[in-house]
């Protein structure tokens, strides 16, 4: 967790992001089923807030700087191995 100058932040936990379910919607513009997340109101309550959570960075593409903050470590795999969207 990287840090700059004196903030308060709402530490919250994984339990909290999972408290969202998804829908199942098909996008003309991809051209294929998509979900689309429904969140709870616990999760919508965090917007614009600024937030700690522990968890792994998982870079996806470096030269692009893409990287992911995850519940799991890299070598579990985020949807076979137990673990939903929610976990990424």
């Amino acid at each position: 967790m990287l840090s700059f100058g004196i903030t308060s932040s709402t530490k919250i936990t994984w339990e909290t992001l999972a408290k969202v379910t998804f829908t199942e919607e098909y996008q003309d513009d991809v051209g294929a089923y998509i979900l689309i997340p429904n969140f709870s109101e616990d999760v919508k309550n965090l917007e614009g807030k600024e937030v700690s959570i522990s968890g792994y960075v998982i870079p996806l593409d470096i030269e692009n700087n893409d990287y992911v903050l995850s519940a799991n470590p890299f070598a579990a795999c985020f949807f076979c191995g137990q673990s939903g969207p929610e976990s990424v």
